[in-house]
Order: structure tokens, then C-alpha cells, then sequence
């Protein structure tokens, strides 16, 4: 039995990673999760997990009860990351540079037997471009946030290390392509929620816009080949749609048809599909007017939907690149379908909550400010 030392457990791939790999591989595996005392574990807890609980933030290269541990590990998988899209930039570096560089020289320290260091990144460390104008940085690289820059970093740090390494990159994860299930909620999913409450009156992406995605279990599956893969190299994997990617217009009309027919199908009034703008008119006309005009809670929204904008504006797909093994995936309306499907049964409440309207935060703040 091979021992593979895993952070992340308790995230959205982790979790589905560790239901794959009890139910197909479960005698082939020991399993040891690095986790923060303050993490929900139930979603692992009935698994045959050792968990090992300790400061992800902060790992002391001098721990040597966790060096213990490692020393007797066939691989590592670091899914650990802090995955925010608008997090400031020491969070980033701290949660996905300095955590990579602390597993790295751990490991190096008391493991030279080490198979594999598989790494969790995002194809988005060479984003294709979009609408949305890139930040450049201090390693002189255009992204287009901290989370891409820190993933990047954490890249070059295990690119340097002399370990086998794995690097995989998928975009943006969806539920799983025979069913669009998924455990835990994070990502594009918070925009259906925003959806259901009516706190998003519009998105700001071109009607021909793009937006790659993968399912889950591509990304798992990926994990899983290169356990049992025996052959030692150093390589990238990049998990994309590219030319195969949805346009946003079609996936917004999908979300809206499926989320009204379980809203009318438990008798509640349907919902409005935000409008779609480019931009340009965000940038005109609605940011300014908004952070001039608008309440608490629309200001607080013009932080969240512009987050999303790099990735819901692509222009261009993502390149080929001879040094990087592609792993292509072809969506198709069912998929598209039975992730809001999924979504709505498992989260009834958020589907079917009252919708709240840009126009009553309105009127609120104006007899506020009478009062």
C-alpha cells in the first residue's frame, strides 16, 4: 500500500478527490490530510483518513513531527491554496507561495525517496486574453490578479526543487460530467446564488464571450493517472476547454431556463436573468454611477462581479503549447444543464429565496438619508 500525504482535503476538489479514490482505489492507498483544527471535516470523517492537524499558514520547516510523517509518504498532492480571485496580495503570496515553499523544503528535508509532488494550479497562470486590461507584476508577468500571480510563483518554487513534480493546471471547475455533482460550492456557483437573490442585476461580459471549463472529475481523474503512473518526469498538464469553451450568453439562458423551472415547478414567481453589458458600458457608465450613487450592499457588489470579469470576457482561447501535455474537454447542453440542476436540489433554499431588488436597496437608502 502506497501512502500519499494530501493538503486541501476538505476543499471542493479535495473532497471529491477523496470519494473517488476510497471508492475505486481504497485498498491500494493510505491517505494522510494535513488540515487546519479549524476546518470542517465532515465530509472526510467517515473516510479512512489520518489526520494530522497543523498551521497550513504557516509550516515550520522545523516541525519535526510533521517531518516524521513525511519521511515515510510515496507522494504529496498540495491542493491547499488560498483560491480567492480578489484576495490582497500578502494573502495570496502567504496561502499559495510561502505554504509551497515551506511543503517543499519539509519534504526535501526528510524525504529522498519521494515519487511525486503533485501540484494543484490553474490554466489561468497563462490566461488567454480578454477584455479585462492585465496588472503586471513584480516578476515583470502580466496577470490578472493576485491568486494567478501567487499560483505562478508557487509553480516556479516546485519547478526549481529538483522533485518529480506534477504540475496541474485546470480552469475553472464545474461539477462532474455525467451528473454535474459536486460536494462543496465555490466559484462561478456564488454567481447562481447572486442570481436567486436578486443581488445581480447585471454581468459585465460581451455577448460572444467565452468561459473555459472543465468538470471535476477530468480534474481528479487527471490525479489519479499520475499516482499510478510509474513513469518519474517532471511535466504540466493543463485541463481546458480552449476552442470547445461555452460562450457566456448561452450559459447564462441555460442557468436562467433551469433555475425558473425549479422555482416554478415549487410554485415560486421566476427570476431575471441579469443583463449582460460590455465593459465599456461598465466602465462608463454603471462602476461610477454605482460608487457615487449606490448603497453598502451595491458597492459591495461591484468588488464581487469584478472578480469574475477576467473570466467571464475571453476573447481568445486558450494557446497550444508544445511543452504542456493538453487534456481537451467538449462540453455539451446536457452538462450544462445538469450542473444547475445539481445546484438547485442540493441548495433549495438559495434557489428558491425571495428575490431582492436593486430597487428596494434603493429606496432604502434614500429614506435613510431623509430620516
Amino acid at each position: 500500500m502506497k501512502t500519499i500525504f494530501v493538503t486541501g482535503l476538505t476543499g471542493v476538489l479535495g473532497t471529491y478527490f477523496l470519494r473517488y479514490i476510497n471508492k475505486e482505489f481504497s485498498n491500494d492507498y493510505k491517505i494522510i490530510a494535513l488540515c487546519r483544527r479549524t476546518s470542517n471535516i465532515s465530509l472526510i470523517l467517515d473516510s479512512n483518513v489520518e489526520i494530522y492537524y497543523g498551521n497550513l499558514s504557516s509550516i515550520n520547516i522545523d516541525d519535526e513531527e510533521l517531518g516524521e510523517i513525511l519521511k515515510n509518504v510515496d507522494y504529496v498532492i498540495h491542493m491547499a491554496a488560498d483560491v480567492r480571485w480578489n484576495a490582497p496580495l500578502e494573502e495570496s503570496k502567504k496561502g499559495n507561495i510561502d505554504l509551497t515553499k515551506s511543503l517543499i523544503s519539509l519534504v526535501k528535508k526528510y524525504n529522498s525517496n519521494l515519487k511525486k509532488f503533485i501540484y494543484l494550479s490553474t490554466a489561468f497562470v497563462r490566461a488567454p486574453k480578454g477584455n479585462w486590461e492585465k496588472t503586471k507584476y513584480s516578476n515583470g508577468e502580466y496577470f490578472n490578479n493576485n491568486y494567478e500571480f501567487s499560483k505562478y510563483e508557487g509553480e516556479n518554487a516546485i519547478a526549481i526543487s529538483d522533485l518529480n513534480y506534477v504540475i496541474i493546471r485546470p480552469s475553472l471547475i464545474l461539477g462532474d460530467s455525467k451528473d454535474g455533482k459536486i460536494l462543496l460550492y465555490n466559484g462561478i456557483y456564488n454567481v447562481f446564488r447572486m442570481i436567486c437573490k436578486g443581488i445581480m442585476p447585471f454581468m459585465v461580459s460581451e455577448n460572444e464571450a467565452k468561459i473555459d471549463i472543465v468538470p471535476i472529475d477530468l480534474v481528479v481523474q487527471s490525479i489519479i493517472d499520475n499516482l499510478n503512473d510509474t513513469v518519474l518526469e517532471k511535466k504540466i498538464i493543463e485541463l481546458v476547454s480552449a476552442i470547445n469553451s461555452p460562450k457566456m450568453s448561452e450559459l447564462f439562458a441555460i442557468g436562467k431556463y433551469e433555475l425558473n423551472e425549479y422555482r416554478i415547478k415549487h410554485n415560486k414567481e421566476p427570476i431575471k436573468l441579469p443583463k449582460l453589458i460590455t465593459l465599456d458600458s461598465y466602465l462608463r457608465l454603471y462602476k461610477n454611477f454605482i460608487l457615487e450613487e449606490g448603497s453598502h450592499h451595491q458597492k459591495n457588489f461591484l468588488n464581487l462581479i469584478e472578480a469574475y470579469i477576467p473570466y467571464f470576457n475571453l476573447i481568445e482561447y486558450f494557446e497550444e503549447d508544445k511543452s504542456i501535455n493538453r487534456i481537451l474537454f467538449s462540453y455539451n447542453e446536457k452538462y450544462l444543464r445538469s450542473i444547475i440542476q445539481h445546484w438547485c436540489n442540493k441548495n433549495p433554499s438559495l434557489s428558491l429565496s425571495k428575490e431582492f431588488t436593486w430597487k428596494n436597496e434603493r429606496r432604502r437608502k434614500v429614506s435613510s438619508s431623509i430620516s
